[in-house]
This record gives C-alpha cells, sequence and structure tokens, in this order.
C-alpha cells in the first residue's frame, strides 16, 4: 500500500514538473502564451544610466525606450554571422543562413545585474530562391514548432545555438578595469 501511494506521489510530481516546465535550451523558454523568448541575467559593474548609454552606443539596437530601470528596444535587422559560432553554410538552418534577424528587446535592470528577455524573433528573407520571396517573414516559432505547437528538433537545436551565442554577445556589457599602475 505504501509503495502504490509513492509510485502515485512520484508519478503527480513528474506529471506536474514536465507540466510547468517551460525551459527549452540554451536560455530559450516558453512564455506564459507558448511563444519562444529567449531570458538570461547577466552581472554587470555598470549602473544603470552607463547600462542605457552601452545600449544605445553599442549599433545593434533601434526605437529605444529607456523607463525607470528597464529598457525596451529592437534589434536592427542583421544577418546571423553563423560562420563566427562554428558553423559551415550547408549544416546551418536556413532560417538563419538565409534571412535578417529581428526581434523586442528588454534589459531590466537591478543593482549589479541585469535581465534579457528576447521576444517576437522574426526572420526576414534577404533574397530570392524557389522557396519564398525577398522580404518575407515568419516567426521563430513558425520554423521551429510543428502544427501541434512541440519543438521540432532538428530544426531547433541548430539554431538554438547559433541564436543563443549572438544573443550573448549582442546583450552582454561590462565594463572592462584597467590596472592603472605604472
Amino acid at each position: 500500500m505504501i509503495i502504490k501511494k509513492i509510485i502515485l506521489v512520484s508519478i503527480s510530481i513528474l506529471f506536474c514538473t514536465s507540466l510547468f516546465s517551460q525551459t527549452l535550451s540554451n536560455n530559450f523558454e516558453f512564455d506564459e502564451n507558448q511563444n519562444i523568448i529567449w531570458r538570461t541575467i547577466n552581472n554587470t559593474e555598470l549602473d544603470f544610466k552607463s547600462l542605457v548609454e552601452t545600449i544605445e552606443t553599442s549599433g545593434y539596437y533601434d526605437k529605444i525606450n529607456v523607463g525607470d530601470d528597464y529598457v525596451n528596444c529592437e534589434f536592427k535587422p542583421y544577418q546571423l554571422d553563423f560562420v563566427k559560432y562554428g558553423h559551415k553554410y550547408m549544416t546551418t538552418p536556413f532560417y538563419i543562413s538565409r534571412n535578417l534577424v529581428s526581434a523586442n528587446i528588454k534589459f531590466e535592470f537591478k543593482e549589479g545585474r541585469y535581465r534579457v528577455t528576447i521576444r517576437n524573433i522574426l526572420f526576414t528573407q534577404n533574397a530570392n530562391d524557389a522557396l519564398s520571396q525577398q522580404g518575407e517573414q515568419h516567426s521563430f516559432e513558425w520554423w521551429v514548432l510543428n502544427k501541434k505547437g512541440k519543438i521540432r528538433n532538428s530544426f531547433f537545436k541548430p539554431g538554438s545555438d547559433i541564436l543563443n551565442k549572438d544573443f550573448k554577445i549582442k546583450t552582454s556589457f561590462t565594463t572592462k578595469k584597467v590596472d592603472e599602475n605604472w
């Protein structure tokens, strides 16, 4: 009888954990609306004002809106340099190799750290080909989810590896300490 209770409790815990677990991999997760977002928390020596200045001067962002302790902005559409991250054209998902990337970003600041949330990741076709027209747009979800809303790992995994590395570089801001002693 005790063993049956233990088994039932274990199954219940596993079911609830998988039901509410929203993390995918590479800092990607589902939000409350089942949209894929990328989220990370970075430590920084920068104060909020310096963080805002760094975001504004980085060249990566457009439509920058500064609040009391947050910054909302968008990535300027850009061609992702997948070769920089060790990938070849033929092994890179075509939604990355043939498209410009854009997205909405929110930086939320707390003393000594900030959280980055990237959502509405959008891919825009940058050339005409047999499969699509230049300017055609599709969301990350369109590329990596099947009709039932489940992840297609063959599309998600390689693309999420590249996006994760790129997003980390474009959203990591620290000050470089210089030794002033000669």
